[in-house]
């Protein structure tokens, strides 16, 4: 087993989480969030030698009205542009919230045609 060595720019705790996460079982899936992971961050050069890095960056406002509109498309819905932007401004790029509310929203319906309220 690797251990890792605390250099003098990273954080308190450095060595001990990186230690730990290399001698994870290969079994193991390790969710880490973070906003913005670079290339350079310390703990990913520390542990690039053992774990598979795969990024799911965050939808951007046309994306996420296309997964909105699929989603509920699926659900045999359909929502008007005012609603669909209110709910990309209020939830975000949050799929799970998001998911969450659509399913809120299409179980509470019946004519699962959603519009904003003016």
């Amino acid at each position: 087993m690797k251990n890792i060595k605390k250099t003098d720019h990273q954080p308190a705790g450095f060595e001990t989480f990186s230690n730990c996460i290399i001698n994870l079982p290969a079994s193991t899936v390790l969710v880490l969030l973070e906003d913005e992971l670079k290339d350079t961050n310390p703990l990913l050069k520390a542990i690039s030698f053992k774990a598979k890095l795969k990024t799911f960056p965050l939808l951007k406002a046309p994306e996420l009205r296309e997964w909105i509109n699929k989603r509920l498309a699926e659900e045999g819905g359909t929502i008007s542009l005012s609603a669909l932007n209110l709910l990309v401004r209020l939830i975000g790029s949050n799929l799970w919230v998001m998911s969450s509310e659509l399913n809120k929203l299409v179980s509470t319906l019946t004519d699962v045609r959603l519009k904003r309220r003016t």
